[in-house]
């Protein structure tokens, strides 16, 4: 599943053609993805300008001068696809292509999903806090506003491990799998760690570590997992760097121990059991 730095990298790949651009008309080649597609998707979208485009947790919004906004997730597999009208690119629909903008200077960006899962639904851009996706978000691991004393304070009220309180979305919004793994490592923290019980100057570190990977993830253009691509067709990079995700059984890069994994909620956990052991 494409986490934050994808999607924030899509986003920037999409932003140069579609802000402050028309759409002529959004086609939908199905009734639904996850969910179904809006009713008044044609008249709240059609010759509309995109006046406004930002990344929340995971998903793509896309605010009209309609008064409304298109909220997008990629799901598993879901990417975005550039044709450039000026560079006369030929447009080349293939499956699972089920959304596409066709942009009133010519240029065609295609959304295409092969599990089905993500989807694009629309409010009011007025409503966007009550929308359910968006309105019990936490904190940003990009905003300045996630410091170790908001964690800290929040894992108080955590009796839950290291790795599920990290996972929760109320409480640091966007912070997947992925990174969750790679901050805890770089933390020299154990994800079994009950979240409450790890001193304010360990979250601190924590903290740090969070904003450092999440910020190299980004310029390093996300991370290529299976079916993950950016609006360009590119594939990421970070993957080269991973210390411990997808790494079980092989050398962890500092000790030579072995990494280990553990499910824990339902989702895989990398770990160095030396490096990452509880104090």
């Amino acid at each position: 599943m494409p986490e934050l730095p994808e999607v924030e990298t899509v986003i920037n790949g999409l932003k140069p053609v579609m802000l402050n651009k028309k759409i002529a008309r959004i086609e939908a080649t199905r009734k639904n993805l996850r969910y179904d597609f809006p009713e008044n998707l044609d008249a709240i979208s059609k010759n509309s300008k995109i006046i406004d485009m930002q990344r929340l947790s995971k998903y793509i919004v896309i605010r009209l001068d309609t008064g409304y906004s298109l909220i997008s997730h990629l799901g598993m597999s879901g990417k975005y696809t550039i044709f450039s009208y000026a560079r006369n690119e030929k447009i080349e629909q293939v499956k699972h292509d089920h959304i596409i903008f066709h942009m009133d200077n010519g240029d065609t960006i295609i959304y295409n999903d092969p599990r089905r899962f993500g989807f694009l639904i629309s409010c009011k851009t007025t409503e966007e806090k009550n929308e359910k996706h968006l309105s019990k978000l936490g904190i940003d691991p990009t905003d300045d506003k996630l410091t170790d004393k908001y964690i800290y304070d929040k894992f108080q009220k955590c009796k839950s491990n290291l790795k599920t309180a990290l996972m929760n979305q109320s409480i640091i919004s966007g912070l997947g799998n992925i990174y969750v793994c790679e901050a805890m490592y770089r933390a020299k923290l154990n994800p079994n760690t009950v979240a409450s019980t790890i001193p304010h100057k360990t979250i601190k570190i924590l903290t740090k570590h969070i904003k450092e990977i999440i910020t190299e993830a980004i310029k390093a253009g996300g991370s290529t997992l299976k079916d993950y691509k950016n609006a360009e067709g590119a594939m990421g990079y970070f993957q080269h760097n991973f210390d411990v995700y997808g790494r079980n059984g092989e050398n962890c890069n500092k000790c030579k121990s072995e990494i280990d994994k553990i499910i824990q909620g339902g989702r895989s956990t990398f770990y160095c059991p030396k490096c990452q052991e509880n104090k």
